[in-house]
């Protein structure tokens, strides 16, 4: 959800079934003030995982999001869901 200060991610590399590459990653950032309404922080956490298996990278960024929302997280920045 695109509201002020909310964790949400994004892959402009996610796969589809023509992809080549063998993994992809999503990024984690924090919708925060710009000049025109909200922007993108930099990225907190990046998710990495297999292009075979999306779902499961976009699940744990779901996961981690809501970790963050609630101060929980305490994880790595690179995070791997299965090499």
């Amino acid at each position: 959800m695109k509201y002020l200060y909310a964790y949400d991610f994004s892959g402009s590399c996610a796969p589809d079934k023509t992809s080549q590459c063998e993994t992809f990653s999503v990024g984690i950032f924090q919708w925060i003030p710009g000049k025109k309404g909200l922007k993108k922080s930099p990225v907190i956490v990046r998710i990495c995982g297999r292009s075979d298996r999306p779902g499961e990278v976009y699940e744990k960024a779901h996961e981690v999001c809501g970790r963050l929302r609630d101060g929980e997280y305490e994880g790595p920045r690179k995070l791997w869901v299965r090499k």
